[in-house]
């Protein structure tokens, strides 16, 4: 019984830890790394290298959808809606970053993105 319980825990643990993805988009001079339960904004010289403490952002709130996903943070004064269509299959037309302003102002960029 014991075994049985810890094979439980262990799968559902695996199933709660995927893969970072990396997403960058022409416009934007940022790349975006995400992870599960965090959000960094990147400049597009350090994907392969160190990130800065600070561009690290925790308290990402998650809404899953059927094949992908939704991440909301706030940034810099501006809230930052990461929408991913499918998280197994990416798709610039289908994937993308809304930013609105505290005024509302609302601007979106379409992001290409992979797995690391």
């Amino acid at each position: 019984m014991k075994t049985f319980i810890t094979f439980i825990i262990l799968g559902l643990t695996t199933q709660a830890m995927a893969a970072n993805i990396v997403c960058s988009s022409p416009r934007l001079k940022k790349a975006l790394k995400i992870s599960n339960s965090r959000i960094a904004f990147l400049e597009e010289s350090q994907l392969d290298g160190r990130q800065v403490a600070s561009s690290a952002i925790k308290g990402v709130r998650t809404r899953n959808t059927a094949k992908g996903f939704d991440k909301i943070v706030h940034y810099e004064g501006h809230k930052h809606t990461i929408h991913i269509e499918d998280k197994n299959e990416f798709n610039e037309l289908n994937d993308y970053i809304v930013i609105k302003s505290r005024e509302g102002h609302e601007i979106t960029y379409p992001l290409s993105c992979e797995t690391m």
